[in-house]
């Protein structure tokens, strides 16, 4: 599935980014609009379990995400392994958490992430061309930087991963087999591996 990274600000006021009252210019809401607009999904798979405003939604709260995920996406903690890419939402640990969504990656192989209401400051679209994963996000105008990262989800269909695998040359095997026939019809068969 082909991703469409953002470069410039969405419009402020119109559907997706701001229209939903209790969650507007939040970052959780905004990765959900940003992850249907990068992959050109009608509606994407929701990433979260929970639901309702209060603190007890999973939906608002991005630090709980990882624990939290469902099918298809795929939940990827710091420090396993997996090389995060565009379209992925990479998490972090505070209060709240945070959320950023992966637009594209650089050539030194850190990453260009958009959020709302952190790097851009309080309730504003922010854009930082050199994340490294697994670093805080210490700038913007937002009351306080974000908390540890703790992973990221990848929806499986923005890369292959695990890769697809190589298929393998076949295998020829060579057999000897020695068959002798009893009287009353038994047959006996020996196999030996050359």
């Amino acid at each position: 599935m082909a991703w469409t990274p953002r470069t410039t600000a969405p419009t402020t006021g119109t559907p997706p980014y701001d229209w939903n009252a209790g969650t507007k210019y939040q970052c959780t809401w905004y990765a959900y609009w940003r992850v249907q607009e990068g992959f050109n999904m009608s509606d994407p798979p929701v990433w979260h379990t929970g639901s309702g405003s209060t603190g007890s939604g999973y939906y608002r709260n991005a630090r709980y995400w990882l624990d939290h995920y469902r099918d298809p996406w795929i939940a990827h903690n710091l420090g396993d392994g997996y090389v995060p890419k565009a379209g992925d939402i990479v998490v972090f640990t505070g209060t709240y958490g945070h959320c950023v969504v992966i637009e594209s990656k650089n050539g030194d192989g850190s990453y260009v992430v958009t959020d709302y209401n952190l790097i851009g400051g309080t309730e504003q679209w922010g854009r930082k061309t050199n994340y490294n994963y697994g670093d805080r996000i210490t700038d913007g105008l937002a009351p306080q930087p974000t908390g540890n990262c703790i992973g990221c989800l990848e929806y499986p269909d923005s890369g292959p991963y695990p890769p697809t695998p190589t298929p393998l040359d076949p295998l020829t095997i060579s057999i000897v087999a020695d068959i002798t026939i009893k009287k009353g019809g038994n047959i006996n068969v020996k196999l030996f591996k050359e």
